[in-house]
């Protein structure tokens, strides 16, 4: 009997000792510590990199926000227009050589002539008349010259000659040697920009007379000799200088 007792006191203070040792720690361990500190590195990274994400960006607006609106230009003016194509314009005309004060005029005076145009051709529906002509185009380069018409058209991206698409067979084009690409820039002596300036020049004077197209080939400037009256050619979506040609 005396022997069990100090049995059954070893055994008691056995279990005690295991519960002890199985029992959680209340301290996190050194591993727990070293993961949660590389967590909050990298957040910290994270939260560092959109910063300068956000401040690349802010940077990158004020440089296009420099660059579309240049300190010559009229702010007031520029909030002034309808859409965004006219905003640029003047912007577009400085770039092209004008001065600020003739771009600034020229977007209005362009803008003015549109609006003319529009009102004679409700005019003309409601009368019941054909369309007036491209009387636009004719006010504002009779107002600016051939050159700096030529230097406007170039700063609105509308091309300034006629490009040849097709020529048609047995033409005075093709007598002449005219061919596929070649851009027409001038008919006896005057400018042409596009194909109803071509049809105009084509039809004036004396029919059959000798006349010399200035010609752009490949980069080169050629001049070529055909008679006065249809060429024959198709320039762009249209049949230049080819009058009553059914499509």
């Amino acid at each position: 009997m005396l022997k069990t007792v100090p049995l059954i006191l070893a055994g008691f203070i056995a279990g005690l000792g295991i519960a002890f040792w199985l029992q959680p720690s209340s301290e996190p361990s050194v591993e727990l510590e070293a993961a949660s500190g590389i967590a909050s590195a990298a957040r910290s990274e994270v939260r560092a990199g959109l910063a300068d994400a956000r401040l690349e960006a802010a940077g990158a607006r004020e440089k296009l926000s420099r660059e579309l609106d240049p300190p010559f230009i009229d702010r007031a003016r520029r909030n002034g227009a309808a859409t965004l194509q006219e905003q640029r314009l003047t912007v577009d005309l400085v770039v092209a050589g004008f001065a600020p004060d003739r771009a600034e005029w020229i977007d209005r005076r362009f803008r003015e002539l549109r609006m003319e145009a529009m009102q004679a051709q409700a005019e003309a529906r409601r009368a019941g008349r054909p369309p007036p002509g491209d009387v636009e185009a004719a006010t504002l380069r009779a107002e600016l010259g051939d050159q700096d018409y030529e230097r406007f058209l170039a700063a609105r991206g509308v091309p300034s000659s006629v490009s040849v698409m097709r020529v048609l067979a047995s033409s005075a084009a093709e007598r002449a040697g005219m061919q596929r690409g070649d851009e027409i820039f001038s008919y006896d002596g005057k400018r042409v920009f596009n194909v109803q300036d071509l049809n105009e020049l084509a039809l004036d004077g004396t029919r059959g007379e000798a006349v010399v197209l200035d010609v752009r080939r490949d980069g080169e400037n050629l001049r070529i000799v055909l008679p006065r009256g249809p060429i024959g050619v198709r320039g762009g979506d249209l049949y230049a200088a080819t009058p009553g040609f059914e499509r």
